[in-house]
């Protein structure tokens, strides 16, 4: 199924949506390295941002990659190698440039002394939550190794195993092939991260849904999406709550939930968010938008470059704001220091991602070139070891 432009357009929205609460979240929210600078005027106030709320902003995050790579999958012919190794340079574009942006923040508010190590969350052990994030495995278990200024990292992991679980059950043959490596991969990331793949999966089969129904009746999908736009909206300004409270001390086989303590809530809003797209995409052909055409085609290409920095806003975002704010303190309450802070990050972001995520066939070129560059250096070494 090909994806139309309006269609296109909706995802990239969300995931500007889904980004910038994050973002606005984390700008406001009271940790330990957050100088006191930064208050919310009453426009932000309103929001009502929390941290529960930012939670299901990544949730969107999960649906739509499920819905993105169950249509890039169709579409293609890739084995499995080729698969991760597009989706590794795919999150290396951007998480590469971000860790080395989290330690070198975390030098230079250290060194000058403007924030002390002990007020940063990720600032022990720095060699091997470094190796943990190259390696996708700072959530692992009992694990949570995010870098410094970069708790937004824990979502990576999990994109990534999802990846694995995903690509397996696709491109894998035979039944017990798939079901032993799947398991295996499970066993690998541990049930913090595993329980989330639902979510994930909501993406997936809505693809799968629209695919091979060709879209739902117009008559139906106009009030199903208009209902679960309601019900999502009500949930974000706090008019309405899923009726399932979140759960900190929840144990999941031994191991502390952290970012995947509210996961029975999760699995609802997940499908909202689905039942929405899929909903959004079976008007998007008869939706007829007013406008010039010139003037919609500057629309769409403003909201496709704001998608494409969202990667590098959700990664960057924090370590950035944190330099911005102790290099140049913030009058408290002042909004114009406070807007100017928002501008600036924005900007920052814009320029940072023209060259990660705006380049990712490059990364997606050294992805491959490390990978047969170390794949034969094995198999030389093999023979002289046998």
């Amino acid at each position: 199924m090909k994806l139309d432009r309006k269609s296109s357009l909706y995802i990239d929205l969300l995931r500007i949506v889904a980004a910038g609460y994050v973002f606005l979240y984390h700008l406001f929210s009271k940790q330990p390295h957050r100088p006191p600078g930064l208050q919310p005027d009453r426009f932000f106030e309103s929001l009502g941002l929390n941290d529960l709320l930012a939670h299901y902003h990544v949730i969107i995050f999960f649906v739509l990659s499920g819905f993105l790579i169950a249509k890039t999958l169709q579409r293609s012919n890739q084995n499995f190698t080729d698969f991760i190794l597009r989706r590794i340079g795919r999150l290396y574009s951007v998480m590469i440039p971000a860790l080395v942006c989290c330690y070198l923040v975390m030098f230079v508010l250290t060194v000058t002394g403007l924030l002390s190590a002990a007020k940063i969350e990720g600032s022990s052990n720095l060699l091997p939550r470094l190796f943990l994030a190259l390696t996708f495995q700072h959530q692992t278990w009992s694990l949570m190794a995010t870098p410094p200024f970069g708790a937004p990292f824990w979502s990576i992991a999990n994109e990534f195993a999802y990846y694995l679980l995903f690509g397996l059950l696709v491109l894998l043959r035979g039944t017990w092939r798939k079901l032993i490596a799947f398991t295996l991969v499970a066993l690998l990331f541990g049930p913090k991260v595993v329980v989330l793949f639902p979510c994930w999966i909501v993406g997936a089969v809505a693809y799968h849904f629209l695919d091979r129904n060709s879209r739902l009746p117009v008559v139906a999908a106009w009030p199903v999406w208009l209902l679960t736009a309601a019900v999502l909206l009500a949930i974000t300004t706090h008019q309405w709550a899923i009726p399932i409270a979140p759960d900190y001390e929840t144990d999941l086989l031994g191991t502390r939930p952290f970012f995947s303590y509210n996961y029975r809530a999760d699995y609802l809003y997940s499908i909202l968010v689905g039942i929405n797209l899929v909903a959004f995409v079976s008007i998007a052909p008869r939706l007829r938008l007013a406008g010039s055409a010139s003037l919609k085609n500057r629309i769409d290409r403003v909201i496709r470059a704001t998608s494409n920095c969202t990667f590098t806003l959700y990664l960057f975002h924090a370590p950035l704001l944190a330099l911005i704010v102790y290099l140049f303190p913030v009058e408290r309450g002042n909004p114009l220091h406070l807007y100017l802070v928002i501008g600036t990050v924005l900007l920052l972001v814009y320029l940072i991602a023209r060259q990660t995520e705006w380049r990712t066939e490059r990364w997606r070129e050294l992805t491959y070139r490390a990978y047969h560059a170390i794949t034969s250096q094995i198999k030389r070494r093999l023979p002289s070891a046998v």
